[in-house]
């Protein structure tokens, strides 16, 4: 390729390369001309055939073989030469003008930083499902908030009074500017970052640039059993549970090092909401844990992340749940159900 690319199209596999090879031909069907875009493929396997495929079609491939997500989203991005990085999933799909849209919404505006559009569900074959099947209030939200555009010193207030968007959700409808992941790479290096997407958005509200949230569906996002995010047995649970912990605890840091109060106070309402989440999965939660949670949650009213999700109980009537589950084991199944029926929780 003679020069930089503008745009580089990064597709990540971890363990898994039964759809891959469909997420790369989805990223080099575009109506954008080839000759202004890239695509690399980072991965921790070695598979033949496919490696066979990818060499055929000018992919290049950034080997991978260390723990965390964090740390192949770096790898990757210092291999790319385009200045905007588009994320891809190895099992979702981009739509063919993902890349022409994405490079009109950067051209029209310099500072902006972080882009995040919507998606269209699909099956493990590719058909396509309800565009309400998976995470469909986050859907009906966004359709009505419109196209959003949060300039860096705005962001966070002009978060606070708007429902959950799931801004942060699937790294195949995140597109950054590869200086947001250069600029805090000892954070995205730590191999206890696994939540890359979320990283990625708080980085950006560290930044200061601006932001922009939009309701267009520009990629496909696959369900299917062997999804990382759906874990499903007690002991995949558990672990994904401490894994994401451990990433959300490191988000904390960064904000506290790198950001504003108000920034900090999302990373904290952020971790706590994942505990509350991770709490009331669990029987034999016990009830100092939940009095903790529920000590911290009336510090937390106000932020995005604490109105957005509490919307449905009231925030002061979570807290009255709360406070009960740790009294009373019927109550506390009955909010451990409530929860699970109306959050998006981690993993529906």
């Amino acid at each position: 390729m003679a020069g930089a690319a503008p745009l580089s199209v990064i597709v990540t596999a971890h363990r898994r390369s039964t759809y891959l090879r469909a997420a790369v031909e989805s990223a080099l069907h575009q109506t954008l001309p080839r000759s202004r875009y890239e695509v690399l493929v980072t991965k921790d396997f070695v598979d033949p055939e496919l490696d066979r495929f990818l060499a055929e079609a000018g992919i290049r491939v950034v080997p991978y073989a260390e723990p965390g997500l964090g740390p192949m989203y770096l790898r990757a991005a210092l291999e790319a030469e385009g200045e905007i990085l588009l994320f891809l999933d190895d099992d979702d799909l981009f739509e063919p003008t993902k890349l022409a849209v994405t490079e009109r919404i950067f051209r029209e505006d310099p500072d902006l930083t972080y882009f995040h559009h919507w998606y269209l569900p699909i099956d493990e074959r590719g058909r396509l499902l309800d565009p309400s099947s998976y995470r469909g209030a986050e859907r009906r939200h966004r359709l009505q908030v419109g196209s959003l555009r949060l300039p860096g010193p705005e962001a966070v207030a002009r978060l606070k009074p708007l429902p959950e968007l799931a801004a942060d959700f699937c790294g195949s409808c995140t597109v950054v500017r590869r200086d947001l992941i250069l600029d805090a790479r000892s954070y995205c290096a730590d191999p206890d970052m696994n939540a890359p997407d979320t990283f990625l958005f708080f980085s950006a509200l560290l930044s200061g640039r601006t932001l922009a949230i939009d309701p267009m569906a520009l990629s496909r996002y696959r369900l299917h059993a062997a999804n990382h995010s759906r874990p499903r047995s007690p002991e995949e649970r558990a672990r994904w549970h401490e894994r994401i912990d451990r990433s959300y605890r490191l988000i904390l840091r960064m904000a506290e090092a790198e950001g504003p109060p108000a920034v900090v106070r999302e990373a904290e309402a952020l971790l706590l909401l994942h505990r509350i989440d991770r709490a009331l999965e669990d029987p034999g939660v016990s009830r100092a844990e939940v009095r903790a949670l529920y000590r911290q949650g009336r510090r937390l009213i106000g932020t995005h992340r604490w109105n957005a999700r509490t919307r449905a109980f009231g925030h002061r009537g979570l807290l009255l749940l709360l406070s009960l589950y740790a009294i009373s084991p019927r109550i506390a199944g009955a909010t451990r159900n409530r929860w699970r029926s109306w959050g998006p929780g981690p993993a529906q």
